[in-house]
């Protein structure tokens, strides 16, 4: 069974998912990161897996990093055939299960670490900014059939209808 780890940085992946990788390798699975180059993707490399590289900004905030995530993500799923998908993050949850439901059969897990700054505010731009959080991740489970991981159990109050 082939997995994909999608990680906001080389570094996070390198640091924060490589023990699962580990994990799941010796249970048999064959696993491969997709993440930017940050001087990272040689290290996951020698780590004893397969890398494939974003080109670009997967936290850029102007709306043409956003689409030039979606046809990283496009071209990638498309190339190689996976059986899962795990995003991490923000950014890839919701531009890589849109992408990845469109091009694949693959099962897709969102796995969300924190809600992060937008939810520690209470103002009419970030209430609003929840709200638009709380209809995307609704949208990914509910209509693109991707299962949720919360790290943090409070946060499934606060995003599911």
């Amino acid at each position: 069974m082939r997995i994909a780890i999608i990680e906001n940085t080389g570094s996070d992946f390198f640091y924060s998912r490589l023990r699962l990788c580990k994990f799941l390798k010796k249970k048999g699975y064959e696993i491969t990161a997709i993440v930017p180059d940050d001087g990272y993707t040689e290290k996951i490399k020698d780590s004893g897996f397969k890398v494939l590289v974003l080109e670009h900004n997967i936290r850029g905030k102007q709306i043409k990093n956003k689409l030039n995530l979606f046809l990283d993500f496009y071209k990638i799923f498309s190339k190689n055939k996976f059986d899962i998908i795990h995003f991490f993050r923000l950014q890839p949850n919701l531009i890589g299960t849109v992408t990845a439901r469109l091009t694949t059969k693959s099962k897709i897990i969102n796995h969300i670490t924190g809600l992060g700054y937008v939810f520690s505010k209470n103002s009419f731009k970030y209430k609003s900014a929840q709200l638009i959080l709380i209809l995307l991740y609704n949208f990914n489970q509910r209509l693109l059939n991707a299962k949720m991981v919360c790290q943090n159990t409070d946060d499934i109050n606060d995003l599911f209808l």
